[in-house]
């Protein structure tokens, strides 16, 4: 067995405790004061609870926080969904009026090119009968 995926894995799980550090910091300190009994360690021990419970409502108060933004943007994503949605068929209806007033246009211009047509032919043939006389 390779020695190098043990040290990887060592090393992962080194730098995982690395960024969990601070939470354990005085896990040490209250075990050697909870051993004693005396009113001191008593006294370190209720401080360091109320200044975790005290943590404890902050962080519980920006997890409520983010919770509230995270809805409103949810909204905001919401909404502009629907707008994008709404945008896209009208999109596709002016698309569709487009190419058809496209298509109405040409049909127009080839009558009217016809139409031209016949009346320079008509205008031929009287030139070339009246030249012939």
């Amino acid at each position: 067995m390779s020695i190098k995926p043990l040290l990887e894995r060592l090393e992962a799980r080194n730098e995982t405790e690395s960024h969990y550090k601070e939470l354990f910091q005085d896990v040490t300190t209250l075990d050697s004061n909870v051993s004693s009994t005396s009113t001191k360690s008593n006294e370190k021990l209720n401080t360091l609870v109320n200044k975790y419970r005290e943590e404890l409502k902050v962080k519980d108060k920006d997890i409520n926080r983010l919770k509230e933004i995270v809805e409103v943007m949810s909204k905001n994503n919401e909404r502009l969904n629907d707008e994008i949605i709404s945008m896209t068929i009208e999109n596709n209806v002016l698309e569709d009026k487009f190419n058809t007033l496209n298509e109405e246009h040409n049909k127009l211009i080839q009558r009217w090119l016809s139409k031209v047509q016949q009346d320079a032919d008509v205008m031929n043939t009287t030139i070339e009968s009246r030249g012939s006389r």
